[in-house]
């Protein structure tokens, strides 16, 4: 099973791309016990609902706070103000809104807050990020039954150059990290943002946790027949001879060979298509028994599961595929 120290956790925006277990597992039976794993894990309190949102992470410079996407564009490294938006994203973008509903919140509470900004360490180091999501109504695929505009603060994450070129200096791909913070700092920071927020017509969240009503039924996916070019085996059986070699098929190659006859595919295709499978089976698994204050996580994103070193992965099913019809999409 590869360390987290070997797979870059990223997801969307500053926040970059967050694993799915099969980033992480080597073969069919390290995929399996991931899932498993990810059953404990909940049970112990150490996961939370995905936010299927923006992600419109800020952070604080000169006492103003701005937004930053994390890549290596003039604007995002200086700190995006309302008065960039439209230079950076065009107009009619929809992070227009967004990016002035965000910041408008932030400034407007930052005298408020200003005494847990200093502990989280926002106000000395302009490099820390708040990790937050933004969702209105239905920003992307999910809609919210409990509550509708919100916003979720993960965490803390640090934005540093990665790459720059050699003969101008100049930063040409940036990467960020998460880095620990005081949890009661945090949701002290929380709970008076969110004062100021409820003004705009918001409430904002910290990470929403996960309960399970009862055990997943992983056998029920483990033992359904899978037929590929004429031999039949159960996903169990399948899953026994896989060996995960990243990148994967894509996803629409997925869903061709899904609809498609299951035939002359290729051992590569065969593999791959056995370990989407297992993702969303097992995953599904899962989420069909868990819920949260968010509703039902049947019907939302996934699960974020932190393991014991506090690195995190994803658990998602069927959205894997149904993630593909967000219109913030990159």
């Amino acid at each position: 099973m590869l360390s987290f120290k070997q797979f870059l956790l990223r997801e969307g925006g500053a926040g970059g791309h967050m694993a799915h277990p099969f980033d992480i597992a080597k073969d069919g039976k390290e995929l399996i016990d991931l899932f498993k794993q990810a059953v404990d894990y909940i049970k112990k309190g150490a996961s939370s609902v995905k936010i299927d949102g923006v992600n419109a992470a800020a952070r604080l410079v000169d006492g103003k706070f701005v937004l930053d996407r994390g890549s290596a564009k003039p604007l995002d490294i200086k700190g995006v103000r309302p008065e960039d938006l439209e230079s950076r994203f065009g107009p009619g973008h929809g992070f227009l809104e967004i990016g002035k509903t965000v910041l408008g919140i932030l400034d407007a509470a930052y005298s408020s807050t200003k005494s847990d900004l200093d502990k989280l360490g926002l106000t000395s180091n302009p490099n820390i990020l708040l990790d937050i999501e933004y969702v209105k109504g239905q920003t992307n695929v999910i809609k919210y039954k409990n509550v509708n505009n919100f916003l979720a603060v993960h965490g803390l994450k640090e934005v540093k150059p990665k790459n720059k070129n050699p003969k101008t200096g100049e930063v040409t791909s940036r990467t960020t990290s998460n880095i620990p913070f005081d949890r009661a700092t945090m949701n002290d920071f929380i709970y008076k943002l969110n004062k100021v927020a409820e003004k705009h017509g918001f409430a904002v969240l910290g990470n929403v946790g996960v309960s399970l009503e009862k055990a997943p039924n992983f056998n029920a996916a483990l033992s359904k027949k899978i037929t590929l070019n004429g031999k039949t085996k159960t996903l169990k059986d399948w899953l026994s001879g896989v060996k995960i070699s990243l990148p994967l098929i894509t996803k629409k190659e997925y869903q061709s060979i899904l609809s498609g006859d299951k035939k002359d595919l290729s051992e590569k295709q065969i593999n791959d298509f056995i370990v989407y499978t297992a993702t969303i089976d097992l995953g599904d698994a899962i989420l069909q028994v868990a819920t949260s204050p968010l509703g039902d996580l049947k019907d939302q994103e996934g699960i974020v599961v932190k393991d014991e070193a506090g690195d995190t992965y994803k658990i998602t099913g069927s959205f894997v595929l149904r993630g593909m019809e967000s219109a913030f999409q990159k």
